[in-house]
């Protein structure tokens, strides 16, 4: 069914977004509007563009992960019935997953990013992918991205005497519900990460002296990537993220998730100095593998 869906490769995996847009037309032409969008984000900016679209694809990859992450560290808060953890942990995996793809819009600037409200990103995302034609994503996400909000807030402000919440038949079972649009999200971030990959390498435009943005893409990269710290005010980054940061500027050029992802699961999680995470069987958790069977096929 997949057959080189939206664009051409024999890799990519568009299977949960096949579900919502099957007619090859519609796909051909949600691939030339986003194009067109992201050409017109380049042709209206400086070099320095360059910089800011590797950076976004990056963060874009981070979230799918983080996003993941959240997912399957609520299922060991869930069999441990640590509900105030399994409510936080099953909200903030739908956020990221989210913003996994909203970070790609390119109206919705680093600066504004960084600023970006709960409240915001739901009515950015549905506005943006579920809204407008195609309908790309299914429309009931804000439904259970608010129900998800309720039970997080719920324990986090009210926590109640006994739990009840999860049984309640009328819910939504957060464990049930996430994991489809934890991969609808990811393989639409996937494929926007293909059209970026593609616009920016025929469309950037070139610097002759890169080193004068040395210091606007460490603090692009910073914005997007972690708080200030409250008392120093300073931005505190992680060695891997030192790294990548600096890959950011001596190689600009943006890359696809699919080209990006065994060197981005090689650093991600793995420098805690501590066994992952495990499930009451004794598996660790293993968000690669969730992430490589979401996004390639």
């Amino acid at each position: 069914m997949n057959n080189n869906a939206f664009i051409d490769s024999d890799i990519a995996n568009f299977g949960h977004l096949l579900y919502r847009v099957k007619d090859k037309s519609e796909q051909e032409k949600y691939v030339n509007r986003w194009n067109q969008h992201y050409i017109k984000s380049i042709k209206n900016s400086g070099p320095e563009e360059l910089f800011k679209w590797n950076i976004r694809v990056h963060k874009s990859l981070k979230e799918v992960f983080t996003s993941v992450s959240f997912y399957q560290e609520s299922l060991i808060a869930k069999e441990s019935k640590s509900w105030s953890a399994f409510f936080f942990l099953s909200y903030y995996s739908l956020f990221h997953s989210l913003l996994s793809c909203v970070v790609l819009i390119p109206s919705e600037s680093i600066e504004k990013l960084s600023q970006l409200t709960h409240t915001k990103l739901i009515k950015v995302f549905k506005s943006t992918f579920c809204d407008q034609k195609p309908n790309i994503i299914r429309d009931d996400v804000d439904e259970l991205f608010f129900m998800l909000k309720y039970m997080r807030e719920y324990y986090s402000y009210n926590m109640p005497p006994n739990d009840f919440l999860y049984e309640l038949n009328d819910d939504i079972k957060p464990d049930m519900a996430i994991p489809f649009f934890i991969r609808s999200c990811s393989q639409l971030a996937s494929l926007h990460s293909e059209i970026i990959e593609t616009c920016t390498s025929r469309h950037h435009k070139i610097t002759s002296d890169r080193y004068q943005y040395k210091n606007d893409v460490e603090q692009w990269y910073k914005v997007l990537n972690c708080p200030k710290h409250p008392n120093t005010d300073q931005y505190i980054l992680h060695y891997t993220d030192e790294v990548r940061m600096r890959e950011a500027f001596e190689y600009p050029q943006p890359i696809s998730f699919l080209i990006e992802f065994e060197h981005f699961v090689d650093e991600f999680r793995n420098y805690e100095g501590s066994y992952s995470p495990q499930y009451p069987d004794g598996r660790e958790i293993d968000p690669g593998s969730f992430v490589y069977k979401t996004i390639f096929r």
